[in-house]
């Protein structure tokens, strides 16, 4: 396929994705617990708190904040808006500014999409702990970007997109995991193998239970309806979409031609969608997306 080049402005959102904001977090909490637990519970000969322990456990404290705090910043700086050339095709981008080209290999874009936000049309992708944008000088250079990447003519832009947020159940079960988590590791300083086998039995149970619980994003365009998340998604084509409909403030309800209706709990506004409004609610603009995809394929039928 011949490499599609065009001029258009990177936006590079250095807004980490969920999974590192989580291990970063989970680290330095479970550093913390583990560092006073050996404060208060550590072997001493003359009691349980001793000067030594102490001092271990504030150092370890303020060296697992400092080094939290400097990797959240650094995943969170954001660098302006340059303009690059760029050329795209199944193997990858390369931007060209300034006579320097920088490589971005197909295997390290993940998430692909095509968005329309605030009146601008732009390519997406998740790129190791960020979001990168290329806005484009219309939405057809930006459909025409996306399927140069995959091998495709094109990929039809996302019409509507929303987030679907963990349940309240799901919620509460992450909290508890992580408690027991940090129980274990209170065990430690006095078993350390009973620690360690108790922190290794809970850690992974903890750690799913919040995969589960990170937002799944759900995209609505002329292929059909898309959720990803870290789990496993679901892709459902146009030919199998029924009907869509508003259950209530934050739930959406659709119907298949192929099982059971699929029911969407928790929508919420996508953080990075900066053109949305209060008044257009994230489950009406999903179920209006749905339905625009719907009644478009009913008329191509027709015709």
């Amino acid at each position: 396929m011949s490499e599609l080049e065009f001029r258009g402005k990177v936006e590079v959102r250095q807004r980490a994705s969920d999974g590192p904001l989580l291990v970063m977090v989970g680290l330095a909490s479970m550093a913390i617990v583990t560092a006073l637990a050996y404060s208060l519970l550590g072997p001493a000969d003359d009691g349980l708190m001793t000067t030594d322990s102490i001092v271990f456990a504030s150092k370890m404290v303020v060296a697992s904040l400092v080094i939290t705090a400097a990797v959240l910043l650094a995943l969170l700086i954001r660098p302006r808006p340059f303009d690059v050339t760029v050329r795209a095709d199944v193997d990858g981008l390369r931007l060209e500014r300034g006579g320097k080209d920088r490589v971005l290999p197909a295997r390290s874009i993940r998430g692909l999409r095509v968005i329309v936000d605030a009146g601008r049309s732009c390519v997406e992708f998740e790129r190791g702990t960020g979001v990168i944008r290329l806005y484009t000088s219309d939405q057809d250079s930006a459909e025409r970007l996306a399927g140069a990447l995959l091998g495709r003519d094109r990929i039809p832009a996302a019409i509507a997109r929303v987030r679907r947020r963990a349940s309240y159940p799901l919620f509460v079960s992450t909290v508890c995991s992580w408690i027991l988590v940090y129980t274990a590791l209170t065990a430690l300083p006095v078993s350390f193998w009973l620690g360690l086998i108790l922190t290794s039995v809970t850690t992974p149970i903890a750690v799913w239970i919040t995969l589960r619980a990170v937002p799944a994003m759900i995209l609505v365009s002329a292929t059909g309806l898309s959720v990803r998340h870290p789990l496993g998604g679901l892709e459902v084509p146009t030919p199998e979409l029924v009907e869509a409909a508003v259950t209530d403030d934050t739930s959406v309800s659709v119907a298949i031609a192929t099982g059971e209706p699929l029911e969407f709990h928790g929508l919420a506004d996508h953080p990075l969608d900066t053109g949305v409004t209060s008044a257009n609610p994230a489950a009406v603009r999903l179920a209006d997306g749905l339905q625009r995809v719907i009644a478009a394929h009913r008329g191509q039928l027709a015709a």
